[in-house]
């Protein structure tokens, strides 16, 4: 399988000051299917990039594993895909 956000590999990500991305970050979007609802994506950076296991946790239950800005695998299934 494939990362959901592809485009990801091998970026190094920086605050708009600069400063590399390090430790868990959390990025909310407006769900637009139900009003006046966030979705909450958690990111975990190692030096600007992504890594861990997992390193994405969407808001669906999909669960990444990256080592060093590289994707490794798809940990857990989204929750209505798993058995």
């Amino acid at each position: 399988m494939n990362p959901r956000e592809p485009e990801k590999i091998g970026q190094i990500f920086k605050d708009k000051n600069g400063n590399i991305y390090e430790g868990k970050m959390y990025l909310d979007q407006v769900d637009l299917e139900a009003i006046g609802c966030l979705r909450t994506t958690i990111y975990h950076f190692k030096e600007g990039k992504l890594h861990g296991t997992p390193a994405i946790e969407y808001p669906d239950g999909l669960e990444e594993d990256w080592d060093n800005g590289n994707f490794i695998k798809i940990s857990l299934l989204p929750w209505n895909e798993r058995k």
